[in-house]
């Protein structure tokens, strides 16, 4: 076995453990290429020949297969029940005074809340995300 064979096999191995860790289906090209220039080090020595062959092979990879790939391999994101929460109305227990943080219950359950304006108690409120632990808020608009 070549010095070259063997630094293809580690350039394989590299790529495979950075696609596994990432997930980005760029990586796995680049190994892929680094397979053909591994199978074409048996039959030709140049080292700028198996680097051309494993560039040229991981750009047309990349250019071609990447985004069918991402289509159908889309790993979709759940959203959790916390995510769940985000849309809904909630009702302002402690005043939320623009630069502190107020208290809403939204879901059943009383959270810390923030909004860009003063909100009175009692006040009807949507919820627009959350920020770490904080529900971030604003008037609901009142339907007509």
């Amino acid at each position: 076995m070549s010095d070259l064979t063997i630094i293809w096999i580690a350039v394989v191995i590299v790529m495979l453990i950075i696609e596994a860790y990432t997930c980005n289906l760029v990586t796995i090209w680049v190994a892929l290429g680094a397979v053909l220039a591994l199978i074409l080090s048996a039959f030709v020595d140049s080292v700028t020949i198996q680097l051309t062959v494993c560039l040229v092979a991981s750009i047309i990879l990349i250019i071609f297969t990447r985004p069918f790939a991402k289509k159908y391999l889309k790993v979709r994101q759940e959203r959790t029940n916390l995510d769940s929460v985000v849309g809904k109305t909630a009702i302002v227990q402690e005043k939320i005074i623009a630069t502190g943080v107020g208290r809403v219950k939204a879901d059943g359950k009383s959270w810390a809340a923030i909004a860009d304006e003063d909100i009175e108690e009692e006040t009807q409120v949507e919820v627009l995300a959350i920020d770490g632990v904080k529900l971030v808020v604003r008037k609901k608009e009142e339907e007509k």
